[in-house]
């Protein structure tokens, strides 16, 4: 894959937006937990492979799995569109259902539980009509302590959580609420409601907090996040690039937005409709 400073641009915002651990790996493509920390002294980067002003769109799955509490798996993609100084956020309902190996009869999560995120970044990429280059799998724990970068969200509440109204009210979210609202089970709207109450949370956050605060926390937080995640993004990708990295999060432009997965809802699953990638954002294998 070409231009892994985009990859660790995308990675370090995605780390500000979702974040954890999860049991589940494949058995062929290992996390870097068992990697040791590397000294930034020794890693080095030029000019020219951390600038990304001319860098196509790159994306990262993320992925919340949370078995202790019996939800149901969480997937988004993320979107970095460095030319444009863009972040999206889509929502992939658990239950969706696309042709995967000549099939119809598994969804997203069937897949994730047979053959792991090799599986889920495959069948996402039947989903987008594009090439995935990363991904990060999650757990609340995490989660919580990364959304701790940015401390507290301010958000329009719909969801009946313990202690808060749901009448819609814009509401203070601690990161442990805004863990609870992504996993939330009960909107009307099913798993395509959830998908895209999660991803709207995210760019929420991303959007309106300190983000030149939690850039200057990353070089501490990421290595450490990174040696417990299961991802296929290493500590020495973040070093190369964290200034690009930081850049892009420091920069008053930077616009956060929700893409929504369209689709209908057939009994039990989701349909995706096709073509909701737009052109511009998309990669393929021989690019």
């Amino acid at each position: 894959m070409k231009k892994i400073a985009v990859f660790m641009l995308t990675a370090a915002l995605s780390l500000t937006a979702a974040a954890g651990c999860s049991g589940k790996k494949d058995s062929d493509n290992e996390s870097y937990a068992d990697e040791d920390l590397v000294n930034i002294e020794d890693l080095t980067a030029t000019t020219e492979e951390r600038d990304i002003s001319s860098a196509e769109a790159n994306s990262v799955l993320l992925i919340l799995d949370e078995p202790e509490k019996q939800s149901p798996y969480t997937f988004m993609l993320m979107l970095s569109d460095p030319q444009e100084n863009e972040i999206r956020f889509s929502g992939i309902p658990a239950n969706s259902v696309c042709l995967y190996e000549d099939s119809l009869e598994n969804s997203i999560s069937d897949v994730y539980e047979k053959e792991g995120v090799n599986g889920a970044v495959s069948y996402a990429e039947i989903i987008f009509g594009t090439e995935i280059d990363r991904y990060m799998v999650f757990n609340t724990d995490s989660l919580s302590r990364t959304f701790e970068l940015f401390g507290d969200v301010e958000y329009p509440l719909d969801a009946e959580l313990k202690g808060f109204s749901a009448n819609g009210s814009v509401q203070t979210l601690s990161p442990d609420d805004v863990c609870a609202y992504i996993l939330y089970p009960l909107f009307r709207g099913g798993e395509a409601e959830r998908a895209k109450k999660a991803a709207d949370i995210v760019q929420c956050l991303l959007d309106t907090a300190d983000r030149k605060g939690a850039a200057e926390k990353l070089e501490d937080f990421v290595p450490r996040l990174l040696s417990v995640v299961n991802t296929d993004i290493s500590q020495l990708d973040f070093y190369n690039y964290r200034d690009a990295i930081v850049n892009m999060l420091e920069s008053s432009d930077l616009s956060a937005e929700v893409l929504e997965l369209t689709g209908m809802s057939l009994h039990d699953d989701f349909i995706p409709d096709e073509d909701v990638l737009p052109e511009n954002m998309k990669r393929k294998d021989n690019e």
